[in-house]
């Protein structure tokens, strides 16, 4: 409180106009219930520096905080100008530097954010006068220290990088806390760059303990879920740089690192896959797109359970991931198929994957090739589903053209009487906003969560409403565009073409039943 009377205007004048009786009185009163503290307050006022006088607790943060440095020494003595020319006792600075981040707090909360934001300014640019702007990253409020803070992580990265140790990790742990302590982290105004440091962290961590690939496909597809997929989930903010130069390039040098580990369980996994299928059997473990009907959502029915199957197309286990973590805080919880808590099987697209054959494969439950009307004749006669539902109430599809009044417009009434219905038993809904992100020139950063995707958040309302069981699904999942990627033109596609009996070095031949493009 005596900072920010300090700090204004009109109660630096009244103390400079009062009598030096009153000056005196309220001094001793000060100092008995504050302590010497309070003296080099009125000090600062006196010297004419009561609109610094926040700026200068700041400052006093880094140039009094622990440990001994001759460049905060010289620093301190610089301070002295604005003290009367008397040197500032460092238990004295120290107290100041703590009072200040609650008045900077109290500031915080007033309506206009400049004021704050006036006074940290202040504070950098008396760092910079002091000579010791190199150490700002000391406090704990001004911008200039919140991006030290991240350009002292992007030199530990650095280093975990070239030598990696446990030490080193333990670095960046450390650092990573002290940036999730700073103001700035605090406020939520810089939540993606905190985000990102904390994924870069993560990274950094797998990458010194990553293990190699296990030895079987089953075993492999379950290692993607539970490990690989939150590496590919935090690899992405990070391939979009960052603010501060040391921390981009350092993120840049860490997304390299990662991409090589993940290339080589990449290829490992490829050449699996491409066993898998050529073998043409279903190992235990490891489900088909075209069993998800049979050998999930009508077990589901079957138990008594009213169900909202929604097939976000596009949506890859990382996507999903960064999702379900939104949709925990939403009152949602997730469940097995039995009280065994076994995680869901993977689910192997179809190949090629996709949209074209991976998704009329999901919704038809048998592997086939089509468009949403045979997705949705499939998906309205499929055996294993009329089997679990009432004749009168057979199950139902929606699309993206029935699913809102219009492109942006609320749930249509069909789907909401639907879902709502106590006597239809499976509703499906079709949900195109990751894919068409695929399609669009990535310079917006997505942050996938049930706000973000219009109709999901109102989809799943209306199935906690009427008690459903909701179901989420991908067709196939997808990998961003990195900017070293090559893409061949091919008739059939840019990821993927028929066997025409030649192979370059970097494709494989995948053959089998589940192969349905082109018959190859």
């Amino acid at each position: 409180s005596l900072l920010l009377w300090a700090a204004s205007e009109k109660g630096a004048k009244r103390y400079e106009k009062a009598a030096d009786d009153i000056r005196a009185s309220l001094l001793r009163r000060l100092m008995h219930n504050l302590g010497d503290a309070a003296s080099s307050v009125l000090r600062f006022v006196e010297s004419g520096a009561g609109p610094d006088v926040l700026a200068l607790s700041v400052v006093s943060q880094v140039v009094f905080g622990q440990g001994e440095d001759k460049v905060l020494d010289a620093a301190a003595a610089r301070m002295e100008q604005y003290h009367g020319n008397k040197p500032i006792p460092k238990a004295v600075g120290r107290t100041l530097g703590s009072a200040v981040t609650d008045a900077i707090a109290e500031l915080d909360r007033q309506d206009d954010p400049r004021i704050a934001q006036q006074h940290l300014q202040r504070a950098d640019e008396l760092l910079k006068q002091f000579l010791c702007d190199d150490h700002a990253y000391r406090n704990t409020l001004s911008r200039l220290s919140f991006e030290q803070r991240l350009g002292r992580l992007g030199h530990t990265i650095r280093a975990a990088l070239d030598i990696p140790r446990d030490t080193i990790t333990e670095s960046c742990e450390a650092l990573l806390e002290e940036i999730k302590e700073h103001r700035l982290a605090k406020l939520g105004r810089n939540k993606d760059q905190v985000s990102r440091a904390e994924m870069a962290v993560r990274l950094v961590r797998w990458l010194s303990n990553s293990p190699g690939a296990p030895p079987s496909f089953a075993e492999q597809t379950n290692h993607y879920i539970r490990e690989l997929s939150f590496v590919d989930w935090a690899r992405e903010p990070l391939c979009r740089g960052e603010d501060v130069d040391d921390l981009s390039a350092a993120y840049q040098l860490l997304d390299q690192a990662v991409l090589r580990k993940r290339e080589e369980l990449t290829n490992t996994f490829a050449k699996s896959l491409a066993d898998w299928s050529a073998v043409g059997s279903k190992e235990a473990g490891v489900l088909g797109v075209e069993d998800v009907l049979s050998k999930v959502v009508s077990k589901v029915v079957e138990a008594n359970n009213r169900v909202l199957f929604v097939v976000l197309d596009g949506m890859s286990w990382a996507v999903c991931h960064e999702l379900l973590e939104d949709i925990r805080q939403d009152h949602w919880f997730e469940a097995t198929l039995d009280e065994a808590n076994t995680p869901p099987l993977p689910i192997i697209a179809t190949i090629p994957s996709i949209t074209t054959y991976s998704r009329t494969s999901l919704l038809s439950g048998t592997l086939a090739k089509g468009d949403q009307n045979l997705e949705k004749k499939n998906f309205e006669a499929s055996k294993a589903l009329v089997e679990v539902c009432d004749k009168r109430y057979p199950p139902v599809l929606f699309h993206k053209k029935d699913l809102t009044e219009g492109n942006r417009g609320a749930i249509s009434e069909a789907v909401s009487k639907s879902i709502l219905s106590s006597n239809q038993r499976v509703v499906g809904v079709v949900i195109n906003a990751i894919d068409d992100r695929l399609s669009n020139a990535q310079q917006v950063i997505d942050n996938w969560s049930i706000g973000r995707i219009s109709p999901l958040r109102a989809l799943l309302r209306l199935a906690r409403d009427s008690g459903r069981v909701v179901i989420l699904a991908s067709d196939h999942g997808h990998v961003w565009h990195r900017p070293d990627a090559q893409h061949r033109s091919h008739e059939e596609g840019c990821r993927w073409r028929a066997n025409h009996g030649t192979c370059a070095d970097d494709e494989i031949v995948l053959l089998g039943s589940r192969v349905i493009g082109n018959d190859n």
